[in-house]
């Protein structure tokens, strides 16, 4: 049987969205298994070592990023926030 490597590396911490316990969720710039980096919003575990483990997340391109951030800032420009 085939030993499944996982391999990620935090390339660039871009921002702590929240934080409770010993889970947060960033924004950082992640690659997966020496895979192009790319933006990364994620939940992580944070183990007592200081390791992390990556939990749900979605990976975006930049032009991905582009489109998001338009809408966000349409969508917070309209006041539909809190």
């Amino acid at each position: 049987m085939l030993e499944n490597k996982f391999e990620v590396k935090i390339m660039e911490h871009i921002a702590t969205l929240s934080a409770s316990g010993d889970y947060s969720r960033e924004l950082n710039v992640v690659s997966f298994n020496d895979r192009p980096a790319r933006l990364d919003v994620r939940a992580w575990r944070q183990d007592g070592s200081g390791n992390k483990t990556p939990l749900k997340g979605i990976q975006l391109t930049d032009t991905e990023a582009s489109a998001l951030c338009d809408a966000l800032n349409q969508y917070i420009g309209g006041n539909h926030h809190e």
